[in-house]
C-alpha cells in the first residue's frame, strides 16, 4: 500500500498496483470506504493507484459487501483472485491450424 496523495505527481507509479497494467491509473483511498469513486480519489491517505479494470472490480466489490474496512478488503479479495490465477492449474492451448498453414 501507498501512502500518497490522490494527485497526480511523480511518486505515482507507471503500472497498476494491482495487476501491473500500464495504463491511466486512480488512487484508490483504503482507509475511508465510500463507494463513490470520485470522493475515493479525492480522499488521500493510505492506498494504491489502479487502472480502470481494477478500480471497477475493487469499487463493485465494496457495492455488493458494504461495511467498515470494505475498501482494503477489496484490495485484499483482488490480490487473491489475481493469486488464484497465476496459481492455478495450466489452461489447455490448441494451435489453431490457418489456412495457409503447410500440411
Amino acid at each position: 500500500m501507498t501512502t500518497s496523495t490522490p494527485l497526480p505527481s511523480a511518486n505515482e507509479p507507471l503500472n497498476c498496483e494491482l495487476c501491473q497494467r500500464a495504463s491511466v491509473l486512480s488512487f484508490h483511498a483504503t482507509e475511508v470506504d465510500t463507494v463513490d469513486r470520485a470522493e475515493c480519489r479525492r480522499a488521500g491517505g493510505e492506498g494504491v493507484w489502479l487502472c480502470s479494470l481494477c478500480e471497477e472490480g475493487v469499487h463493485r466489490w465494496m457495492a455488493e459487501h458494504p461495511g467498515e474496512g470494505s475498501a482494503r478488503a477489496a484490495v485484499d479479495e483482488m490480490v487473491n483472485r489475481l493469486l488464484t490465477l497465476i496459481d492455478g492449474p495450466p489452461r489447455k492451448y490448441r494451435r489453431q491450424r490457418r489456412t495457409n498453414d503447410p500440411d
